[in-house]
């Protein structure tokens, strides 16, 4: 199948749609990537509009990742392409998890949370043209009639068809199927620009968060999965395996970023065995998110900080000033936390 996946988001990381080409790709399906950079305030202009539905004219299948924020912006793409294509119209990401029945309104299909089996199984059944409208973890409009299926298992969890995060493939950073919104339209990726966009490289290490927060759209997910553990992790050599693929692919990587939930639900023997291999195989500054009171010990920070020691500045800091950071942080997190409750 001819595939097309664009984020609207303003920057090219965009974790889940380049996991989602990567299972795709596995499957030997044709998967083009756009990214249409954009702040969710501005409205594409008719020329982008028309390039991008000529280069997606082939697709069978064409997907659209949003938010809340970039509901206004996935309308305008859809409705241009709908005047140029008969391929099947996909949303998915937060908003459509949160609200389907809203976005069918706008697309043929709405892909509910995490997505990595359902695409898979859809897309095997609409190419060998069997009926698609029972897949799981999906939503349908069938002419007026809206079809609703139960929720896929997370993956990670042993009914899911990926039982460890492992299986899942790295990120998709084939840029020579890569487009990209830029000043002079929507051109194709080559190695020069990646290597100019590419100074962070963003990936995550563990799946869920066990905290039901009534300000995250994580209380949502724990509800949508009741009966499964929501904390999935990649082993140590996996994530090392990935960062280091990246590094050798892209010298211009400066930073990685870990955008975890609850990074630091990870043990710490894996945390320990992570700051071995990335001290040693990666040696580049590291931003990790997902930090709450009751998951940052002192004893995790240390590792970590140690894991990035020489590039962050830190290596001639004293025990007592990596404490004094930590206990910043910490107050920090736990100050944010109250105010939130």
């Amino acid at each position: 199948m001819k595939i097309s996946l664009i984020s609207l988001f303003p920057d090219i990381h965009c974790f889940g749609i380049r996991t989602l080409s990567a299972c795709l790709k596995q499957e030997g399906h044709d998967v083009d990537l756009f990214f249409l950079l954009k702040q969710y305030w501005e409205k594409y202009d008719k020329r982008t509009l028309d390039e991008l539905a000529k280069l997606t004219e082939k697709s069978d299948l064409i997907g659209i990742s949003l938010m809340t924020n970039f509901f206004g912006n996935a309308i305008q793409v859809t409705r241009r392409l709908r005047e140029n294509s008969n391929a099947h119209i996909l949303w998915g990401g937060i908003h459509p998890t949160v609200r389907p029945k809203e976005c069918l309104d706008y697309a043929d299909m709405v892909a509910i949370g995490e997505s990595e089996q359902a695409l898979v199984e859809v897309t095997r059944k609409i190419q060998s043209k069997q009926y698609y409208y029972d897949t799981k973890g999906m939503w349908f409009r069938n002419k007026e009639k809206i079809i609703k299926n139960a929720n896929q298992p997370l993956p990670g969890s042993p009914s899911s068809m990926y039982k460890h995060l492992d299986q899942i493939p790295f990120q998709d950073y084939d840029y020579d199927t890569h487009f990209l919104l830029t000043r002079d339209g929507i051109q194709k990726i080559d190695i020069k620009l990646m290597k100019r966009l590419l100074d962070v490289y963003l990936t995550i290490p563990t799946r869920g968060c066990p905290f039901g927060c009534t300000f995250c759209v994580n209380n949502y997910f724990l509800k949508m999965h009741p009966h499964q553990k929501p904390i999935r992790k990649r082993s140590v050599d996996h994530i090392i395996k990935e960062i280091v693929d990246a590094k050798t692919r892209f010298p211009s990587i400066e930073i990685i970023r870990f955008e975890d939930d609850a990074f630091f639900l990870m043990s710490k023997e894996e945390m320990k065995d992570f700051s071995i291999q990335y001290k040693k195989k990666v040696k580049l500054p590291l931003v990790i998110l997902g930090a709450t009171p009751s998951t940052l010990t002192k004893e995790k920070f240390s590792l970590m900080v140690d894991a990035a020691y020489g590039k962050l500045g830190w290596a001639y800091r004293a025990q007592a000033q990596i404490q004094k950071e930590y206990l910043n942080v910490h107050t920090l997190i736990k100050k944010f936390s109250m105010q939130q409750t």
